[in-house]
């Protein structure tokens, strides 16, 4: 409640926000006439128009970020390559409270997907300033926003530090309800050795990652994204080496898809005995709707 009447009050009189806003809005292209595709590829039409943004930007992005019009206002702005120089350098040293911030989050992702990789320096070396905080922000409603935008726009070679810190507690980022997206949005853009190692780890900890239904999103994932001989791996790791867990994911809501993605991943002979396991009358599938599916989907093959 605190952070929120600061915010309010930097920001001003209703008065003085409309103001401003309205200053910033005029600087900017409409929908209609923004062209799609990325921000750099939507410049103003001449250096005069892109000076006038970036004057009526100047000193207020931050103020304006955390309001609910100032933050829109400054998203469309995000489109004029001189602009988004004066919105990093407003926006450094402010990362961590953007990234709880219902607003100032959205400018951010607004920045990063705008931005070229190399510009979003400041961000990923601000969340990476002290140690567990890439992993408190990964969790955060509003901050697990920020780091998938980050693993998504910006290379794996510019990320090995901040990869390397979301490895140390990928363990609880796979079970946690916010976290799961991250390590979803990880395995789909990193590395195939990074890759390779969130596998290692869903492999060797099958039993609890794979109860929680974040868990199994990240599961479904990573053997989607990895190379068949790795999905290969971590289908036998869970239907050999765990086949309790495969039939308890089987008649599940959460687990029903990584059952059948595991089921797709294995070849004979474990194929064979995974199916014969769970078409055991003691597995019961047939008692649940996820179970039926799961069914279904064995007929099928």
């Amino acid at each position: 409640a605190a952070g929120d009447a600061g915010a309010s009050s930097c920001c001003g009189s209703p008065a003085s926000r409309r103001t401003t806003c309205s200053s910033l809005t005029a600087s900017s292209p409409s929908s209609a006439e923004r062209p799609a595709g990325r921000a750099e590829e939507s410049e103003p039409s001449s250096p005069e128009g892109a000076a006038e943004a970036a004057a009526a930007v100047a000193g207020h992005v931050w103020r304006l970020s955390q309001d609910p019009v100032g933050c829109r206002a400054v998203q469309d702005l995000l489109h004029h390559s001189p602009v988004r120089r004066a919105v990093a350098a407003e926006l450094v040293g402010h990362v961590v409270k953007a990234a709880r911030s219902p607003h100032a989050n959205h400018v951010m992702q607004k920045f990063i997907a705008a931005s070229r990789p190399q510009e979003c320096q400041f961000i990923i070396d601000e969340l990476s300033s002290r140690a567990g905080l890439l992993f408190q922000t990964a969790r955060h409603r509003y901050g697990c926003r920020i780091v998938q935008q980050l693993i998504r726009h910006c290379p794996p070679s510019q990320l090995e530090s901040f990869s390397e810190s979301l490895l140390l507690d990928a363990h609880a980022l796979c079970c946690h309800s916010f976290g799961t997206f991250v390590m979803q949005h990880f395995v789909a853009h990193t590395s195939e050795a990074f890759r390779g190692r969130v596998v290692r780890l869903l492999g060797e900890q099958a039993p609890t990652i794979a109860q929680s239904s974040s868990g199994c999103g990240v599961i479904v994932e990573a053997m989607q994204r990895s190379s068949p001989e790795e999905a290969s791996w971590l289908a036998r790791c869970i239907a050999l080496e765990h086949p309790a867990l495969l039939e308890t994911l089987a008649a599940t809501k959460h687990g029903y898809g990584a059952a059948i993605t595991v089921l797709e991943a294995l070849e004979e002979p474990e194929l064979s005995a995974a199916q014969a396991r769970l078409l055991r009358p003691t597995a019961n599938l047939g008692a649940s709707r996820h179970g039926t599916m799961v069914l279904q989907f064995l007929e099928g093959r």
